[in-house]
């Protein structure tokens, strides 16, 4: 067993695994503070691309910006260094290859379909916090939860590059919301 201590956004979390939909993802504390992984996943220090089940398309930030608030979207796999991201278990950030920045949910919108965007890296901010559900490791195909219970979605299921990585109501249904996991 594991467990993860989210804090403030924490019940919306553990309401999305009641329902079932990230079995075995994370178990929510009252506690703040990150700090476990489920059984089995751990941190990746080597970068991988992560890339969308339904569309084929990596995610990555536009533009390969390396600003504040730059936002994270599908395109073309190209193994750039904006479309690789190493998870660090203890904190729970998805970090950017190219910016050293974290992936983080947008702090002007903390609802369903908030953007997804690189942020400095903060230890124990928890719009930066996320639960794959399983190790980020090559050939895995996975759901990645927002501390607020979402999960890391292609806006509308879009097929077109650019579309923008959004979190919204995990669906165990939907391939806009499945990860693939490529080494590079």
């Amino acid at each position: 067993m594991f467990t993860l201590k989210l804090g403030l956004l924490g019940s919306a979390a553990a309401l999305a695994l009641a329902t079932g939909f990230a079995a075995g993802a994370a178990v929510l504390s009252p506690a703040s503070g990150f700090t476990a992984m489920p059984d089995g996943v751990a941190e990746n220090p080597t970068p991988v691309s992560l890339t969308a089940l339904h569309s084929g398309l990596c995610l990555e930030i536009e533009n390969a910006s390396p600003d504040y608030g730059a936002s994270a979207r599908q395109a073309a796999c190209t193994g750039g260094a904006n479309q690789l991201v190493r998870f660090d278990e203890p904190t729970g950030h998805l970090i950017m290859e190219h910016s050293g920045m974290c992936l983080e949910v947008s702090t002007r919108i903390v609802s369903e379909g908030s953007p997804i965007w690189q942020a400095p890296c903060t230890e124990g901010a928890v719009l930066q916090a996320f639960v794959p559900s399983a190790p980020l490791t090559r050939g895995a195909s996975v759901t990645i939860v927002t501390s607020t219970g979402r999960c890391l979605n292609v806006e509308d299921g879009s097929l077109d590059a650019g579309a923008r990585i959004v979190q919204s109501s995990c669906d165990p249904n939907s391939a806009s919301q499945i990860w693939k996991v490529l080494a590079n």
